[in-house]
């Protein structure tokens, strides 16, 4: 049996954008990996957000600001380079 119901006070929606622009979900999605890694004790107030790969970011419940940005660096293991990215 799976019982699901709506949990109060759910659905803290947030618009995820990046700058350069990233095309690549799977790019996309390390970038919030690494931000998760960065501060998800500081900044996202121990919560491990769900992102839709695209534009949208949801948490369980409210984060410490309503805005933000985030400058993230990425590298390249197989290549040794790093990229940033603001989100």
């Amino acid at each position: 049996m799976l019982w699901l119901r709506e949990a109060e006070n759910f659905g803290y929606c947030f618009q995820v954008s990046f700058a350069p622009e990233i095309t690549s979900k799977k790019v996309s999605r390390d970038v919030i990996n690494q931000l998760v890694k960065m501060h998800q004790e500081s900044m996202l107030g121990n919560r491990i957000p769900a992102y839709d790969g695209r534009k949208s970011l949801y948490t369980a419940g409210p984060l410490p600001f309503t805005s933000k940005v985030f400058v993230i660096k990425l590298v390249d293991e197989n290549k040794g380079s790093s990229s940033g990215s603001d989100t």
